[in-house]
Formats: C-alpha cells, sequence, structure tokens
C-alpha cells in the first residue's frame, strides 16, 4: 500500500497534465499510481530532482514486463546510452528520453483504449527493482498518490557515487576485490574493477556505481575504514591473474603498473608494462550484451602477444589474432592496436 502525502492538483479529464519527480537518493517516483481514462491524450513530465539519470517507460500490462524490458535495456551495452536505455520490443509503449539531474522530459502521447494496470519503469542499471509505478486506465480515475520520503531512524547517509555522463575513478579497496584495486564507473552503468598489482580486469558489475560509506562512516559514530561496497549485479570477465604475456603462451610476465591517464571526460587509460613492454588497455562497455570491451596498444612491439582467460562462463571475440582454448595469440605485426569483447554468460552473472 502506498503512502499517502498532499494529493497534487492535477485535473482529471482530457488532456491532463501528469508531473512526476524523484525521490533523491531513493530510487523511486514520488508518484507510483496515477490513474487516466482509456482513448484520451495526456501530457506525461518527468522532473528529476534525484543526483542520477533517470528515464521512464511504460509498458503494457502484465506482472513481470517492467522487469524482462528493464533487463533488456541492460544488455544493450555500448547502444544503452544512444538509444535511451529503451530496447526494441513490443512491450515498450511509451518513453521520455534520460533525464539528467536538474532536468525534465516530458512526452505526449493517447492513453490505451482498454483498461487495465500499465507498469512504468526506470531502465537506467539496477534502478527497476525499486523504481517503478503503474499507469491505470479506468473509466473512474482519481487522484494520483504521491510517495512520502522515508527517513532512516539511525540518521544514515546516503554516500553513494553515481556515474551520469562522465566516468569517475575511484581508488580504495572493494568488498570481494584485489588490494590495489582501480575502480571505475562508465556512463551507461557498466563499472569495473582493474588490479594494479596484475594489470587485468577483475570483475565488471553493472548497476550504480560505489557505496563508499562503509570508507568515509556513513552514521554518527562510524569512523569507517572498511572495504567500499559495488552497487549492482557483477558479472564474470574470465580474469586470470597475469593475462597479458610477450612471445609465448606459457611464459611468465614481469608486469609493472606505470599508473592511469584520466582528463575527467574520456575513458581512463591504463598504462603498464609487459617485460619492459609499454602497454595501454581502455575497457568501455560491450558493444551488446552484458560484458565489457578492452583496447589494447602495443608500443615497440617485436613478439607475438598472447593473452589468456578463464572462458567458461564467458564469450570472447577479438579484432585480431586467433583464439585457442581461452588464449588470444596475436602476431607481432597485428599486435599494435587491437580490440577484445568479453561478454558474459548467463551463468556468469552474479547477485550482489
Amino acid at each position: 500500500m502506498l503512502a499517502v502525502g498532499a494529493i497534487p492538483s492535477i485535473a482529471i479529464a482530457a488532456g491532463p497534465v501528469f508531473e512526476i519527480g524523484t525521490l533523491p537518493g531513493k530510487l523511486r517516483y514520488n508518484i507510483e499510481l496515477f490513474e487516466v481514462k482509456p482513448n484520451i491524450e495526456i501530457k506525461l513530465v518527468l522532473k528529476n530532482t534525484d543526483e542520477m539519470q533517470h528515464n521512464l517507460i511504460i509498458c503494457s500490462p502484465g506482472e513481470t514486463v517492467s522487469m524482462k524490458v528493464a533487463q533488456k535495456a541492460w544488455m544493450l551495452g555500448a547502444q544503452a546510452i544512444e538509444k535511451e536505455y529503451v530496447p526494441n520490443l513490443p512491450e515498450v509503449l511509451f518513453h521520455t528520453k534520460v533525464v539528467n539531474p536538474g532536468q525534465e522530459d516530458e512526452i505526449t502521447f493517447r492513453t490505451p483504449a482498454e483498461v487495465g494496470d500499465y507498469p512504468y519503469v526506470c531502465t537506467i542499471p539496477g534502478h527497476a527493482f525499486s523504481m517503478k509505478g503503474v499507469m491505470r486506465v479506468t473509466d473512474n480515475p482519481t487522484a494520483p498518490e504521491l510517495v512520502k520520503s522515508s527517513v532512516d531512524k539511525k540518521g544514515r547517509k546516503q554516500l553513494h557515487l553515481h556515474v551520469n555522463d562522465k566516468p569517475l575513478v575511484k581508488r580504495a579497496y572493494v568488498d570481494g576485490g584485489p588490494g590495489r584495486s582501480i575502480l571505475v564507473g562508465l556512463p551507461g552503468g557498466f563499472n569495473y574493477c582493474f588490479d594494479a598489482e596484475t594489470c587485468c580486469v577483475r570483475f565488471g558489475w553493472f548497476g550504480m556505481f560505489l557505496d563508499v560509506g562503509p570508507d568515509w562512516g556513513d552514521h554518527p559514530g562510524h569512523r569507517g575504514g572498511k572495504p567500499v561496497k559495488t552497487l549492482g549485479d557483477r558479472f564474470k570477465v574470465g580474469a586470470t591473474d597475469l593475462p597479458v604475456r610477450i612471445g609465448g603462451p606459457d611464459l611468465t610476465p614481469q608486469v609493472e603498473f606505470k599508473g592511469y591517464e584520466w582528463d575527467g571526460e574520456m575513458v581512463p587509460v591504463m598504462r603498464f608494462l609487459v617485460n619492459g613492454a609499454p602497454v595501454r588497455q581502455t575497457v568501455r562497455p560491450a558493444p551488446e550484451g552484458i560484458g565489457l570491451q578492452y583496447d589494447f596498444e602495443f608500443d615497440l612491439i617485436h613478439a607475438p602477444v598472447f593473452i589468456k582467460f578463464d572462458d567458461r562462463d564467458v564469450t570472447l571475440s577479438a579484432t585480431a589474432g586467433e583464439w585457442k582454448e581461452g588464449t588470444l595469440h596475436v602476431p607481432h605485426d597485428q599486435a599494435k592496436h587491437f580490440s577484445i569483447v568479453v561478454t558474459a554468460q548467463k551463468n556468469a552473472v552474479i547477485n550482489k
């Protein structure tokens, strides 16, 4: 049952305007139920008063439809931003654009002729579990119900880092991660943990970025100092301890991390040496599905490059070289620049 506050003065007639806002830090719309007459034109305005991006998609009826739409949106990969996190599905009826904090978007549409409950949902990765509502088409509509923002009795603060249209980088010890973790949040809801000790991506996750409360202290009297937490579902990326080898697949590489380049706008570039050879690696969302794309650049390379993966839970592809049992062999004349796409299989997504 929704908590009911003051009722907004919205006329229920042909051509009404409905304004739906967001509850800051709560991952909820401020209206989770509104009623309309069938087959009339309405205007819907999504006002984003939160600190993260949101959208709103109205779907066809069904208890599981909104989650199906959201999951398909999460699997759009690198296309997600361009498509406003809207998958090409018949269940998608109407939708806003992705709305940045402090902005709004409005859509005008004709309500369905058939009465029933039409769910709506935010399809930004990880939001759909709580950010949802219902547009009820009925012959006798009532005014929308406003949701009250609950207050945490323990005084806990929302210490979440959110990614909007620019990447974020955080060096911190993460729950379940390596000691020298570099945590990168990418626009589009895909994030990854880079291990500066072994110079490889350890895991990815989709959804929101980080809860830094355990490290900073998230309520009065809490001194922090504990591992930060990832926000969302982790997925495997076929990580091995020392993935990059030069000269032979079974040679033990000498790896040295040399830092990363990041201007606050573009995705960061990880820089490291393998047996003295400079390597530059960037990581982006996979073009499709749940996964990541690695772009490698090797300077002054005069030997073949081998990159090893544990391929039991991932699907692998590359723009150069040949695969053999999870190891990519790239001849030296193709190794100056190439890309690898690592896509998680269904059993490789771990709910956190």
